[in-house]
């Protein structure tokens, strides 16, 4: 089970170095300090924990603080598919609030710290703040927009398409953390990478390498540059 760490740490969403990309972002400055009500308090995982697993019932939704987290689902017989990644500052189950079970399962793939949400304090909130209403939906939107492009992508993209279109994902998360867009740590291991994009990891490795000989990346481990970013916007458009 995730372990709790003490709530002073997340007791002021404002002070927080995620709080422009996070819940605080969504509101006017006048409003934050209603988010007080909402942050139940705080959870450490470490690697390969479960946040909460598929069809446990739905108490509530959290914000990640630091780390990375995957979500999959699980047939029958076991066999996982990731349906999707969140890096710090993005919030995890909030498609689940209007649900009696979670739809999936949450993964640490790293240490991660999130800051626990209470769901009936979060659902009044957005009763009361149209705005606020708003803005949470886009996200819900965002959400699903993701999910139905990784069904065409996973159909109709090249392995080439694939890569780009994942690592320029990345850059634009980063983008929004206000960190470089165009160097980083891959946040997630090519293994993840592999099972979401519906690769080997092998093929993982084989694309991020023609990439880097051709220039459109500079990768050196985990770390990665997008020395031209329009161009590797170019190259998915014209990817065959």
């Amino acid at each position: 089970m995730p372990t709790p760490f003490d709530k002073r740490t997340v007791d002021r969403c404002q002070s927080c170095h995620l709080s422009d990309v996070c819940l605080p972002g969504l509101l006017d400055a006048s409003n934050t300090s209603l988010l007080q009500d909402i942050v139940k308090g705080g959870k450490t995982l470490e690697k390969g924990q479960h946040l909460f697993l598929q069809n446990d019932p739905v108490s509530t939704c959290f914000a990640l603080q630091s780390g990375a987290i995957k979500t999959s689902i699980s047939n029958a017989h076991g066999a996982e598919r990731i349906t999707g990644f969140h890096l710090s500052g993005e919030i995890i189950g909030l498609d689940s609030l209007d649900a009696s079970h979670y739809a999936y399962s949450a993964i640490a793939l790293e240490n991660c710290a999130v800051c626990e949400l209470s769901g009936d304090q979060f659902e009044a909130l957005l009763t009361e703040l149209p705005t606020f209403k708003r803005q949470v939906f886009d996200l819900m939107s965002l959400k699903i927009q993701d999910t139905q492009h990784l069904s065409v992508m996973r159909r109709y993209y090249t392995d080439e398409q694939r890569i780009i279109t994942l690592l320029l994902s990345f850059s634009r998360h980063f983008h929004r953390r206000h960190l470089s867009p165009t160097r980083f740590r891959l946040p997630i291991p090519l293994n993840e990478m592999a099972n979401y994009l519906g690769m080997t990891t092998d093929t993982i490795h084989d694309q991020l390498q023609h990439l880097n000989a051709a220039k459109l990346i500079t990768l050196k481990g985990q770390e990665i540059s997008l020395p031209d970013p329009d161009a590797l916007k170019e190259r998915l458009r014209t990817s065959r």
